[in-house]
């Protein structure tokens, strides 16, 4: 622009702290001027070697030569990038070293693990030079990731401040260990309360056990118009907590927009309240095992979910369990996975209540697993009167439900049945005796599993003349044609257990260069993936 006077050098240093790149006519001027402060400085060394005395010529030099520098510097090729451009660079250079420390896109599983810097890379760029802080300082975005998730080469609470303030009003996403900080109780304090008094904007955040009482208070309702994913974290080995309450007290959080949870934490599912009918991901264990009415109150106020993972508990039957439960419907549940983790009582009879009201028309993967009890749980009837109530779409079933007694095959010729479209199927840690192998035995049971692909039996008591029968029955003869309700087996694996002949009453544990059938099976179909690890091999 013709009112840009570049022959003036406090001209040319406004000019440096914007973005303005020079045109043709701009760079032919700045080019006369370069060459008349390099034909300064060039004189000025030259009087000073003559003349090494005189102080004065010597700061006339540096004046000079600062001056070059500053004509030189409108003329550097990355002012020709348009500032809307070098600020995608600046945000894209960030996230390239920043796995997101919430969700995975593709698994919807939790991820803990991501590339830390103790020094943040937003507050790099401001030291770099006077156009990269000025585009820095005008985008916001790259203030919303405060990482407060391990040591930090700045006071913790200053880091805080700054983002907030450079952030703008977008949402922030949040990362809180402060078991990991190395500073005092009163500096974890008070960048808590900081995180606090911002609440309001947070959109993503992954915190500890400890701040909880901070961040929600007792007796207070806390609302999180923004929140949409939560992950709260339990460390075993944590220190001092900051707050005087137990960990599980904290005030109730009000999230009606929130998406996705995650809980690994002594936190009941009662303190969240209001989740509206955004929830599409929840994921509970480790020490949050969820109780009757918490499942209950989760299905009934999340119809939109479509994946679900949680460490269910029942001591006894609820007082406040209700006497007749509503039907309730999961159209978009895709993903389930329980995991009963009840010490004392072997039955869930709360739970074989709360599945048979399930309606999930479109339910993909299921998985039940039973990690405290030899005894087996009853409840393949109330599977059956649940995924049977709809046409079933169920492909994956892991079934782990206790080895004592053996699993009942009646129980599971029925429950097969009612699954036309199962590909794959993991039955684990049962004693499995010749009736509930024979159920998968298509010459018995053609009806049975028509499309199933995959099977895995895991530290199962196998019968090796039932299941070399079984296997055959399913695997696809030379010439023999495959339709789009009809499959043969695809692959076989055996991990851990025991085989046994069941006439002679003999066990096999780590030898399975005895079994004759693997050997005869890879030769006859070398198409199918045959997997065996007895225990003496794992």
């Amino acid at each position: 622009m013709t009112d840009k006077n570049l022959t003036s050098d406090e001209s040319i240093l406004r000019l440096l702290k914007t973005t303005y790149s020079p045109d043709y006519s701009h760079r032919k001027l700045l080019q006369a001027v370069i060459e008349e402060y390099a034909k300064i400085v060039s004189d000025l060394r030259e009087k000073i070697r003559e003349f090494p005395q005189l102080e004065s010529l010597e700061k006339a030099k540096d004046n000079a030569t600062k001056k070059l520098q500053n004509a030189q510097g409108l003329l550097v090729p990355i002012r020709k990038i348009p500032a809307e451009i070098l600020s995608e660079i600046l945000y894209l250079a960030i996230n390239s070293g920043y796995n997101d420390q919430f969700f995975d896109g593709n698994s919807w599983s939790y991820r803990t693990i991501r590339a830390r810097s103790t020094y943040p890379p937003s507050l790099l760029f401001l030291r770099v030079c006077k156009l990269w802080k000025c585009v820095a300082l005008d985008t916001p975005r790259l203030f919303t990731q405060i990482d407060l998730g391990g040591p930090c080469s700045r006071n913790y609470l200053a880091k805080v401040v700054s983002y907030v303030n450079h952030s703008g009003v977008l949402p922030l996403e949040v990362t809180l260990f402060p078991e990991r900080w190395q500073v005092s109780s009163e500096e974890k304090l008070r960048t808590i309360l900081e995180i606090r008094n911002n609440i309001h904007r947070i959109s993503k955040l992954s915190v500890s056990e400890t701040p909880m009482q901070c961040l929600f208070p007792v007796d207070t309702r806390t609302f999180l118009p923004q929140l949409r994913e939560l992950a709260i974290f339990y460390f075993p080995q944590a220190p001092r907590r900051i707050s005087s309450h137990p960990r599980d007290s904290i005030g109730v959080l009000d999230i009606p927009g929130i998406l996705r949870i995650y809980i690994s934490g002594n936190i009941r599912w009662e303190r969240f309240l209001g989740t509206g009918m955004s929830l599409t991901w929840l994921k509970c264990h480790n020490r949050c095992h969820l109780a009757p009415s918490d499942l209950i109150s989760l299905l009934l106020q999340s119809p939109n979910l479509t994946e679900c993972y949680v460490d269910y508990n029942e001591n006894e039957i609820p007082t406040d369990f209700p006497g007749s439960l509503p039907i309730i419907h999961l159209p978009r549940l895709q993903k389930i996975q329980i995991t009963w983790t009840n010490e004392h009582e072997p039955q869930p009879r709360c739970l074989q209540e709360i599945l048979q009201k399930l309606r999930t028309p479109n339910l993909n993967t299921l998985s039940i697993e039973n990690q405290t009890s030899d005894e087996m749980m009853d409840i393949l009837p109330t599977l059956s009167s649940w995924l049977c109530s709809t046409s079933s779409r169920l492909r994956e079933l892991r079934l782990e439900l206790g080895i004592v007694p053996p699993m009942p095959a009646k129980q599971l010729h029925t429950l097969l049945t009612g699954l036309p479209k199962l590909t794959d199927l993991s039955i684990i840690w049962t004693g499995l005796l010749s009736e509930a192998i024979d159920v998968l035995n298509r010459n018995i049971n053609p009806k049975v599993c028509p499309r199933l692909t995959s099977l895995e039996y895991r530290l199962c008591d196998i019968s090796v003349e039932t299941v070399d029968k079984m296997i055959r029955s399913r695997l696809q003869s030379p010439g023999q044609p495959t339709g789009e309700d009809f499959g043969f087996l695809r692959a076989f694996h055996v991990v851990g257990g025991s085989w046994y002949r069941q006439e002679l009453n003999t066990v096999w544990g780590d030898k399975a260069d005895e079994c004759l059938f693997i050997r005869e099976l890879q030769q006859a179909y070398p198409d199918i993936t045959l997997d065996f690890k007895f225990d003496g091999d794992l």
